[in-house]
């Protein structure tokens, strides 16, 4: 589903819930919750994916549908990333991983692997990340799904590449990029990802910020890397081991305020250095962050108190009072 098509999937998928709630058939209604909760996914709704998926899994267990029971709980597991919960994600990655490994659904196998070799990777857990993909690049070349196959090598690439394995990662995007036909968006915008990885492996952090920049605006040739819950999140994967001001001009290339990890410039305006304004300037470092790893996602205030005072007993009002004084202050410059 690209982002354009959204509306439209989603319409589809409401149409299966009713058609099997008038024949009280739980399974087509379990499916098509399953299929709304990943359309939420990909859009950043977080609440109502989660509502989509608890319903779906209710359904589905009800019905006995074990494989797409797995499948569901691999899309939730999704959610958990899109949503900044990489713990919750694993757990439930590795629950749809047994239950699609008992009730031989291999291509939820698959996807389970490669979702959990992703978190791990933004974990910093290179070797385990290694493992899970290079078993999943395996098996996907048995099921025979070229844009499976080639998402799966892409990731295997991005893993190998933060493996400091450049060569190797280069001959699998290479042989990826040849697989990738006009006919699947999905391995294009995928492959274009291990491209700008691949850059920023080099060494060339502008050149790949520049890159991944291009991919978020999309092209008729390339859709935007916003389209599909992988892309994403290979995107900010990327945008992660770029430079804090690298990393903010790529998600907008046209965005008027520059960051870095010790000041910031808005417009035309001169540039206000916050290196000596200690907790003002963790705190920009805390919001770029934020937004660059979860975009859209607001941060919940006790985790703003911890990681602003950490360590510090105090009570909750009273961080509430510094927040929003550091706030206003950071607002004022």
């Amino acid at each position: 589903m690209e982002l354009g098509e959204l509306d439209e999937a989603a319409r589809c998928f409401s149409r299966s819930v009713e058609l099997g709630s008038l024949i009280g058939h739980e399974w087509s209604m379990g499916y098509g919750h399953a299929k709304l909760g990943e359309v939420a996914v990909v859009r950043g709704q977080t609440v109502n994916a989660f509502a989509a998926f608890d319903t779906a899994l209710d359904m589905l267990r009800r019905s006995g549908d074990r494989p797409h029971e797995a499948e569901a709980l691999r899309a939730r597991a999704d959610c958990h990333v899109i949503a900044g919960d990489l713990t919750d994600a694993l757990n439930t990655y590795d629950t749809a991983l047994t239950l699609a490994i008992n009730h031989q659904a291999r291509r939820v196998e698959v996807e389970a692997r490669l979702g959990a070799a992703l978190v791990h990777a933004l974990q910093g857990a290179v070797t385990t990340a290694l493992e899970l993909a290079t078993e999943a690049t395996e098996k996907s070349r048995v099921i025979g799904d070229p844009t499976l196959g080639t998402c799966a090598q892409c990731i295997l690439a991005i893993i190998r590449i933060l493996n400091d394995e450049l060569d190797s990662a280069e001959q699998l995007i290479t042989e990826s990029r040849a697989l990738a036909t006009r006919a699947m968006p999905r391995s294009r915008v995928i492959v274009a990802l291990a491209d700008a990885f691949l850059t920023l492996g080099r060494g060339s952090a502008e050149d790949a910020a520049e890159q991944l920049g291009t991919i978020r605006t999309g092209s008729p040739d390339t859709p935007s890397s916003e389209s599909w819950y992988e892309t994403q999140v290979i995107d900010r994967l990327i945008r992660s081991k770029l430079p804090v001001d690298t990393a903010v001009q790529a998600m907008d290339p046209d965005a008027d305020i520059r960051v870095s990890a010790s000041g910031f410039s808005v417009g035309d305006g001169e540039w206000t250095d916050l290196s000596k304004k200690d907790l003002l300037c963790r705190f920009l470092h805390v919001l770029v962050e934020a937004q660059v790893q979860t975009p859209g996602e607001a941060i919940k205030l006790d985790a703003l108190i911890e990681c602003l005072w950490p360590d510090e007993r105090m009570l909750r009002d009273a961080g509430a009072t510094r927040v929003y004084t550091a706030v206003a202050n950071l607002r004022r410059m």
